[in-house]
């Protein structure tokens, strides 16, 4: 018998901000970036965003601050920014949801362009198992500062496909939840395709198609994780 799968992007759909911006905001408080590359930074996410960049060339400018640092130094600093500014901005309704759909029996699945050191920070917080998502280059332990698998657009339903055969998954009969006029692809693929707090252009995308619409809001840090 085939199994229903519940995909979730992570950015602006389970948590409300970039995890990349947060992460990035608080490497700017403690030194290890500087302005010049914040700005830089800000101004790639924004054309990203806008479905003007390349999301490879983005990372990998990301990237850049932590080349020659030990991968463990660096996990040690997501742990700290994820229980200090992550956590307290991820979405009440998206964990709700992940809940109902464990309950039914679903595999929940993230699905996100984001690095895995940050996804299984996310994994642990809602006991998640399973996670699509980009990685960076290792050697001996130390970040070259180069990506791996890149999560993003079509790769991102490639990676599906390739789950929903090795966990006998019924594509049609699974969810993807995201924001991004870039998960099209994947949102093509599945029986219910839900959109949570769009752009303007995935608005009007999934407003042409007749795809639900979800408004999260609440988050679960209260007020605090809105700022």
């Amino acid at each position: 018998m085939k199994k229903t799968a519940a995909f979730f992007d992570l950015d602006h759909t389970v948590i409300r901000e970039s995890t990349g911006r947060i992460f990035t905001l608080y490497l700017y408080r403690k030194g290890y970036v500087k302005e010049a590359h914040l700005a830089r930074l800000a101004w790639y996410e924004l054309m990203y965003r806008l479905n003007m960049m390349d999301y490879k060339k983005m990372i990998e400018y990301g990237l850049e601050i932590f080349h020659g640092m030990r991968a463990s130094e660096v996990v040690d600093l997501i742990d700290e920014c994820f229980e200090r500014h992550m956590k307290p901005r991820i979405f009440v309704e998206a964990k709700e949801i992940i809940e109902q759909h464990r309950l039914k029996g679903h595999l929940v699945v993230f699905n996100t362009a984001s690095l895995r050191y940050m996804v299984e920070r996310f994994q642990e917080f809602f006991g998640v198992h399973y996670a699509l998502c980009s990685s960076i280059v290792l050697h001996d332990g130390f970040i070259t500062g180069h990506v791996g698998q890149i999560c993003y657009g079509a790769e991102k339903a490639k990676l599906a496909r390739e789950f929903a055969l090795e966990r006998h998954v019924d594509l049609s009969q699974s969810y993807f939840y995201t924001d991004s006029l870039s998960d099209l692809p994947l949102m093509e693929e599945v029986g219910y395709p839900k959109v949570v707090n769009p752009q303007v252009l995935m608005r009007r995308e999934a407003e042409k198609r007749g795809w639900e619409i979800l408004k999260f809001q609440r988050t679960v840090g209260g007020p605090r994780g809105a700022l």
